[in-house]
């Protein structure tokens, strides 16, 4: 199997999904984690899904998400099936919403309140220590510095797009799970429900609600359970 890990804004992908990467690989999995600093745009990040995707023609793919990275692989796996092309599964770790799902939290309008004028101008945003702190907490102590110190600048036309007219929702086939916390302060838990229902719809999902846990998943104290969880999730998949 091969699974392709898609980081979202301001994050690093080696620190979200390193430990994912190494447990996988413990399983016999190929894993690619795809380098988004280049990314301008939704769409960049969506074609460097679909790029990566066009490279393991033979090969059962699953796509792995964070926030944007989650709705990037989301749109990509609703091309890919338009097209005729499978996948064997997409994993969504609190993915950022389509268009008509309310997903503002409390923390984040306070953040983009002192962030105005560059979202709407589609400015690159490099986060303050304390409003990445705010949006990515809770995190486990022992990777809280490393993720806070290993931010990115955010590329303002993507943000801009993701907070006002993100991609719509279409649809797709392929067997989905949906991991989110009850604690995420980037995207309200109530939007991930409503998104996970909506996804359900179209094909089999299964969902994971972590209790302690914030928007960055894989770097919360439940970040093991997690890998876990996409481990036997993936097991799963290619024993079926």
């Amino acid at each position: 199997m091969v699974v392709i890990c898609v980081d979202g804004l301001g994050g690093h992908p080696d620190t979200t999904f390193g430990l994912l990467q190494k447990e996988l690989e413990q399983d016999g999995h190929t894993v690619l984690i795809l380098d988004t600093s280049r990314v301008q745009t939704h769409e960049d990040r969506i074609r460097l899904v679909l790029c990566a995707c066009s490279k393991h023609p033979t090969e059962d793919v699953v796509l792995v998400g964070q926030s944007a990275g989650g709705s990037a692989v989301r749109v990509a796996a609703e091309r890919l099936e338009r097209q005729g092309k499978r996948l064997a599964g997409v994993i969504l770790l609190s993915p950022a919403m389509p268009f008509g799902i309310p997903f503002m939290t409390m923390p984040l309008l306070r953040v983009m309140a002192g962030r105005l004028a560059e979202l709407f101008l589609g400015k690159d945003i490099f986060p303050t220590k304390e409003e990445f702190g705010t949006l990515t907490a809770p995190l486990a102590p022992e990777v809280s510095g490393e993720a806070v110190a290993m931010r990115q600048s955010i590329p303002g036309r993507e943000a801009r797009t993701l907070a006002f007219a993100p991609p719509k929702f279409v649809g797709y086939t392929t067997p989905t799970h949906y991991i989110f916390g009850k604690s995420d302060a980037w995207v309200a838990p109530r939007a991930h429900i409503a998104f996970a229902t909506k996804i359900g719809k179209h094909s089999k999902t299964t969902v994971s609600v972590l209790g302690s846990a914030g928007h960055l998943t894989l770097a919360s104290e439940n970040r093991h359970d997690v890998a876990k969880i996409i481990q036997k999730w993936i097991a799963d998949l290619t024993s079926s």
